[in-house]
C-alpha cells in the first residue's frame, strides 16, 4: 500500500533538516534550510492573520474560517509563550 504523505511531510522533505549536527559543513546546509523555513513560517502566518480581517462578517462560512484562524494563532501563541519563557 503506497504511504500517504501529509503537507508537513512534503515541505520537511523538500527544506530538508534544520537540526544542527556539530559538524560546519553539514550545519551551514542546515541553518540554509532553518531560514527558508523561517521564511515560510511567517509567510503562512501572515496570510492566516489576513483572514482576520474578515472579523464581523456574517456568512456562516466565513465565521467558520475567522474561528478557526483565531484557534490557530492562538495554539501557534501559546507554543510560542511556553518556549520564549522557558529561555528568560
Amino acid at each position: 500500500m503506497a504511504r500517504l504523505y501529509t503537507v508537513t511531510d512534503v515541505v520537511n522533505q523538500m527544506i530538508g533538516s534544520i537540526k544542527p549536527f556539530g559538524d560546519e559543513s553539514i550545519d551551514e546546509e542546515r541553518l540554509a534550510n532553518l531560514r527558508n523555513q523561517g521564511e515560510l513560517i511567517h509567510d503562512l502566518v501572515t496570510d492566516m492573520v489576513g483572514n482576520l480581517t474578515y472579523q464581523g462578517r456574517h456568512e456562516m462560512s466565513i465565521k467558520q474560517n475567522v474561528y478557526d484562524t483565531e484557534n490557530y494563532l492562538r495554539g501557534l501563541r501559546d507554543v510560542l509563550d511556553e518556549v520564549l519563557d522557558e529561555e528568560e
